[in-house]
């Protein structure tokens, strides 16, 4: 089977810039693969999916060489509307992708600019926001919602047209862990039922390396590895501890493990908390022996925020939260968790 996309001897330039964004770089792309893209700020991640539908360089100029196809169409020559069909590319601000006012309204805008039929809209509407838990929303404007939730919509909007390949810039970013979790699953999920290529650049590894299938890491825009991910670990275990994900981290540093030594008996490092289990429960040796503690933390006793009775919301008859009391002390790191559209991004305003 041909692959979906081929890069070959990609370099790419922005428009003013001292140095290359990509730079020669090889890659193919095949159906039903999870290919998370790896790497730090600046590194080419984002670059490197615009490629796949033809923003980069078309929208924004620039030095390109090499070529990019997709379903054996070049990105450069192709349409837009073509490529539409081909790529589904969500971008890491979901606000910049938000075209129409209300939730279904912005599911429905892409299918109605490829001329899909209206019945089949519905339909495909429908789906997306079933597979993305965002069916009681489907009313509701967009100027509403959360950051996480107008990324779902993002997600399902991409998701509604069926594209060949979905191309994900960060879309746990604004998510909660377990709302991130679920969208994962039902990516991973579209995949196999469906054989659409994900390609998924992360910064948040502990979320999607037990879901990829491949792992492909960008240093300053030159593409350094392209491993599956047990390879990948056992590379980061030494090269790079902080691409590992934290359970892996704590395997790969157990003060047990012999110099020059696998952590584990078959060299495969955790993933996820599931998998630390699966592997006690094979060989009891790889046991975590903490040696280490941390001292608390200090607290003064001079407080520089506090609020009592608090209620906060945007509609007056559906607050967000109700009697509130919070106390901040100078010095403290205080996390705010929840769910997505709980109110803590309205809290800190």
């Amino acid at each position: 089977m041909a692959p979906l996309a081929v890069l070959k001897q990609v370099t790419y330039t922005y428009p003013g810039a001292a140095r290359t964004a990509l730079q020669t770089v090889d890659l193919t792309i095949d159906a039903a693969e999870v290919v998370l893209v790896i790497g730090g700020s600046g590194s080419g991640k984002t670059t490197l999916l615009r490629c796949l539908n033809g923003i980069v360089p078309r929208f924004h100029g620039g030095v390109f060489g090499g070529s990019v196809t997709v379903e054996g169409l070049d990105t450069r020559s192709e349409p837009s509307r073509r490529l539409a069909r081909s790529v589904g590319l969500v971008f890491q601000d979901p606000e910049s992708q938000s075209v129409m006012t209300g939730v279904e309204r912005e599911l429905a805008f892409g299918l109605e600019n490829l001329g899909v039929p209206s019945a089949d809209i519905t339909r495909l509407v429908e789906e997306a926001l079933i597979s993305t838990g965002l069916s009681h929303l489907r009313h509701a404007p967009l100027s509403e919602l959360s950051g996480g939730e107008l990324q779902r919509v993002a997600l399902a909007g991409v998701i509604a047209m069926q594209p060949r390949i979905l191309a994900l810039d960060e879309p746990t970013s604004q998510l909660d862990p377990v709302s991130s979790e679920d969208l994962l699953a039902a990516i991973r999920r579209l995949s196999e039922d469906t054989g659409a290529a994900i390609v998924l650049a992360e910064h948040r590894i502990e979320r999607c390396l037990h879901l990829a299938t491949r792992v492909v890491v960008l240093d300053q825009g030159e593409l350094i590895r392209d491993d599956d991910p047990d390879t990948f670990a056992r590379w980061a275990a030494i090269a790079r501890p902080d691409w590992l994900t934290p359970i892996g981290r704590l395997f790969s540093r157990r003060p047990s493990t012999p110099k020059g030594h696998p952590p584990t008996p078959d060299g495969r490092l955790p993933f996820t908390v599931k998998d630390a289990h699966a592997l006690l429960a094979r060989d009891d040796s790889c046991r975590l022996i903490p040696s280490w503690h941390d001292d608390p933390p200090r607290r003064s006793s001079e407080t520089v925020l506090s609020a009592e009775k608090l209620t906060i919301g945007y509609d007056p008859e559906l607050p967000l939260a109700v009697g509130l009391d919070l106390t901040v002390d100078r010095g403290e790191v205080v996390a705010l968790m929840g769910e997505n559209g709980v109110g803590k991004s309205t809290l800190v305003k």
